[in-house]
């Protein structure tokens, strides 16, 4: 018989077990009441407190692309079961719609009796219990539901991700480019790798695959807009981010190769080249392509350094960077790309008088004179549907 702790609706209070009933160590539950807070648990090492039903005081923040890390303030929740962070995973990237005890059951377990999943379930909402003490500040657990709570802060980094890519596609539709490129560098910065590559279950399968493709498509864009504002230093470094995320991809050595002729860097494209021929080698057997092996041989056929974009292109092109064609501009890149690999291909710049095309032409003269060390000659010539106040329309 010892002095114990019971917790009602209205506290906590001291009582002594006497045979099978519980006798409350003062005569009133009143004076018995000994504090409104549970005893010492793990509560304590996580910043959270009873707080009669309230939202917890600091956020819980949660970590999914990479190594999964749960924190509340700034302590560590320390979860180590790939089983129970796959499971609040789920719930946190899915927290949206309800999600029912025989759902979750059935898809973490699909090859069990409907009976025997739903016990898988209780007993690891039982482990999470035993780990994570407090769980019950964070998440609803009832007889049919299995979700996090909505009433309370719950930042994950997949959530931060795609709110930063939705900000950059909306400031690209209103050109706003200042806010276009700060919001793809933080999308970038908060993909720190796949969604948890330690995870093999089945349902996560999609949404990895979901998040890698929109991070493949923020790097693309971030590369492009680099480029096309001419700061090749940065969009090399966003280049390389592409190359690690997928080292198969021939398109992304010739691109890199591309850019580090665009920065006057002829020892570094070569380098890529070769980096690009033995991962080839070790991983596919196969040779460089056609298009990569042309753009190498490019690059050993002209001078280390190439000539002044000034000595070969006339005086159409602006100081000041080339604003509001991106789309354009991304096409025209890409064409050239695909011409200078061996395939034919045609750009016509048509439109009313005075809307750019002359300049869009000349920065692209500029950029393919530079990788090519002025070796890049034009013709302009008049068609005859060409307007009296402009003598031709250049083509």
């Amino acid at each position: 018989m010892g002095l114990r702790q019971l917790r009602t609706n209205s506290g906590w209070y001291e009582y002594v077990q006497v045979g099978s009933h519980l006798q409350l160590n003062h005569q009133t539950r009143a004076a018995s009441r000994v504090r409104d807070q549970p005893p010492t648990t793990g509560a304590e090492k996580t910043g959270v407190e009873d707080n009669g039903g309230m939202a917890p005081a600091h956020p819980l923040r949660l970590r999914l692309l990479g190594d999964f890390l749960l924190m509340c303030g700034d302590e560590v929740i320390e979860i180590s079961s790939a089983r129970i962070q796959s499971l609040l995973a789920y719930l946190a990237l899915h927290r949206e719609a309800a999600q029912t005890r025989q759902q979750i059951a059935f898809l973490f377990w699909p090859e069990s009796s409907e009976a025997q999943a739903r016990n898988n379930l209780r007993q690891l909402v039982h482990r999470l219990r035993r780990i994570w003490p407090t769980m019950d500040h964070w998440l609803t657990v009832d007889a049919s539901r299995l979700s996090w709570r909505r009433d309370f802060d719950l930042h994950v980094d997949v959530d931060a991700f795609e709110d930063a890519l939705a900000r950059a596609n909306a400031a690209e539709r209103t050109c706003e480019l200042p806010a276009f490129r700060a919001a793809l560098t933080l999308a970038v910065a908060h993909y720190r790798a796949d969604l948890l590559p330690a995870c093999y279950e089945d349902w996560i399968a999609s949404d990895r695959d979901r998040l890698r493709q929109s991070y493949a498509r923020a790097l693309d864009n971030a590369v492009g807009f680099l480029e096309e504002q001419g700061d090749y230093a940065t969009a090399i470094e966003h280049a390389q981010l592409r190359l690690r995320h997928d080292p198969l991809e021939e398109d992304g050595y010739r691109q890199l190769m591309h850019l580090h002729a665009l920065n006057d860097d002829r020892v570094s494209a070569l380098r890529v080249y070769h980096a690009c021929a033995s991962m080839l080698e070790r991983e596919l057997a196969v040779q460089p392509s056609p298009a990569t092996r042309r753009a190498y041989e490019a690059l050993l056929s002209v001078d280390a350094r190439p000539a002044p974009p000034s000595a070969v292109v006339s005086t159409f092109v602006a100081a000041a960077p080339l604003v509001g064609r991106r789309p354009e501009w991304a096409e025209m890149l890409t064409t050239w790309r695909e011409a200078s690999g061996g395939t034919p291909r045609l750009v016509v710049l048509a439109g009313d008088a005075g809307i750019g095309k002359s300049r869009l032409a000349e920065e692209l003269l500029t950029c393919c004179s530079t990788i090519c060390n002025g070796a890049i000659r034009t013709r302009w010539s008049g068609c005859t549907t060409c307007c009296a106040s402009t003598q031709a329309r250049r083509c």
